[in-house]
């Protein structure tokens, strides 16, 4: 045995010894986790902190159970699938897609998540609003005219036939949120009028009228601010593992 280390411990760190580079976010900071691995005769999409669970809509969660890219995930049909999470000021969000069509700056536009009744904030994908030039990924916030996102000269496309990984991170030196994906940092938002962070309940596949097509899996939101370490963790070199499930152990 380790000197001071207790069996538990040492049984952890051996199991963690292929977990890949980074550092593990906090658990304690996490609001919500959603592993979608329902797969049941219901609408209940289980929060892994036993605080909030969500709520798919359009189906039961068994009707959209699909391979993940850890176990199952939630194939969601792009017409009026969707599903309810919790109530939160965006701070860090991670979550990995496989969209049925590949994301570019002249893809049709789509959408990952938005709120659920009040419409204020929501991620779309695509030519959103003609209003900024080779637009990719744009965080909406009230309307097109308040805008973060980023361009085809931050990131090509988001493809489809494989997971990506998607974290984004509001970071309060910057007041702006910066963007990964698939662990490479594509850096921080262009900003168009003056956007502003609300609490919000937020849906994943849906913002207004407009959802997403495709496979979502391992949703999370933290109150933690981020960086690059913690993507990487997260991340595990597009192979997560249980270890990057919360609570990370």
């Amino acid at each position: 045995m380790v000197l001071g280390m207790s069996v538990g411990a040492l049984l952890r760190k051996r199991a963690n010894a292929g977990a890949g580079v980074g550092t593990a976010p906090t658990a304690g900071d996490v609001v919500a986790y959603y592993k979608c691995e329902d797969n049941a005769a219901n609408t209940t999409v289980v929060d892994a902190t036993g605080t909030t669970n969500g709520t798919m809509n359009g189906a039961n969660t068994e009707d959209v159970t699909t391979t993940g890219v850890l176990n199952n995930g939630f194939n969601l049909n792009g017409a009026n699938q969707y599903f309810v999470t919790v109530t939160t000021t965006l701070q860090s969000i991670s979550l990995w897609v496989d969209p049925d069509v590949t994301i570019n700056s002249s893809s049709s536009i789509n959408t990952l998540f938005g709120t659920e009744s009040t419409f204020n904030m929501g991620v779309f994908t695509g030519t959103f609003t003609g209003l900024y030039a080779n637009e990719v990924i744009a965080i909406v916030d009230s309307g097109t005219t308040n805008s973060w996102y980023w361009t085809s000269s931050q990131i090509s496309s988001i493809p489809s036939g494989s997971f990506n990984h998607i974290v984004f991170v509001w970071e309060s030196a910057n007041s702006n949120y910066r963007l990964y994906v698939n662990k490479v940092d594509v850096g921080l938002a262009n900003i168009e009028g003056s956007p502003v962070r609300t609490s919000e309940t937020f849906t994943i596949g849906r913002f207004n009228n407009r959802f997403f097509g495709g496979t979502v899996d391992e949703v999370m939101f933290s109150d933690e601010e981020w960086n690059q370490s913690n993507v990487d963790y997260l991340n595990k070199d597009g192979s997560p593992g249980t270890e990057q499930q919360y609570p990370f152990t």
